[in-house]
Parts: structure tokens; C-alpha cells; sequence
């Protein structure tokens, strides 16, 4: 479905604020599948790949934890059926007062 073959999503964090991301953790709502980027400058974007195979059979929904010197924020984003991502990719934009993301829904 997507990077090398595996089972999942790729997310890609776009830093678009004044200060530096300490960290970002995005999980599934089962929480069997997890990432976690660490120290995204301001203006920097990283990306990384959810393996979801290990991802319950379920409806659920992305869980997304942001973490900076002033504040951890917490927003549920994106869906997947069944266990199966209905995205190829998330981007997330993360601004001074914001958090957005757009999806590339997968081919299949």
C-alpha cells in the first residue's frame, strides 16, 4: 500500500511555527501502532511511516500528541476501516495557533 511494500500510512510533520516541535506522537486508536518524532525545528518537515499490521481489525482513527516548551496538544485525526488505511499519506501543517492535515487517499 505504500513504502516498500509494508501496511500502513505515511505522515509527514510540516513545522510551520515559531518554535521547535520537542515531540510528536501518532498512534492508532487501538494504540498498537505508534511513531514518534522527536526536536522539528521551526520550518523543518520529517516524515515517517505507521506500520499498521499489527493494528486491530477495527474502525478507528488516528491519535495525534504534540509536544512543546509551552503546551501539549492532542487531536484525533484521519480514519482507517477494518484496520486498513483509507490514506497513502497524512500531511500535518502545525502552526503558532493551529494544527491542519490533508490526506492522499491510497490508489487501492
Amino acid at each position: 500500500m505504500s513504502c516498500d511494500n509494508k501496511f500502513g500510512v505515511e505522515l509527514i510533520i510540516h513545522n510551520e511555527s515559531t518554535q521547535t516541535i520537542d515531540s510528536l506522537r501518532v498512534s492508532t486508536s487501538d494504540k498498537m501502532s505508534t511513531i514518534k518524532l522527536t526536536d522539528i525545528k521551526k520550518g523543518q518537515e520529517k516524515k515517517d511511516f505507521l506500520d499498521m499490521s499489527e493494528t486491530v481489525q477495527a474502525d478507528g482513527h488516528y491519535t495525534m500528541e504534540l509536544n512543546t516548551k509551552r503546551a501539549t496538544k492532542t487531536k484525533n485525526i484521519g480514519y482507517y476501516t477494518n484496520g486498513i488505511p483509507l490514506d497513502e499519506r497524512i500531511d500535518i501543517f502545525v502552526t503558532d495557533d493551529s494544527i491542519k492535515y490533508t490526506t492522499k487517499i491510497s490508489k487501492y
